[in-house]
């Protein structure tokens, strides 16, 4: 299970930081059509992100339960 959660956090993080980078591309050009882009994309991040971490607490509460039978 350990090795589940440190991937899973690692792709929160990830998610993270490529939500970062399409905003900051977002605010960086000029051109609206890109500004959008960049936008949705960082929206769409933050879904994978969100996803993610429901999927995280559900673990988390798993091993704990599992702890706590044993």
């Amino acid at each position: 299970m350990d090795k589940r959660m440190n991937a899973l956090k690692f792709a929160l993080e990830n998610e993270q930081r490529e939500r970062e980078f399409y905003l900051a591309n977002a605010r960086r050009t000029k051109n609206l059509a890109g500004k959008n882009m960049f936008k949705q994309i960082a929206d769409e991040e933050k879904e994978h992100y969100e996803i993610l971490k429901k999927l995280h607490h559900q673990w988390k509460r798993k091993k704990s339960g599992r702890r706590q039978f044993r």
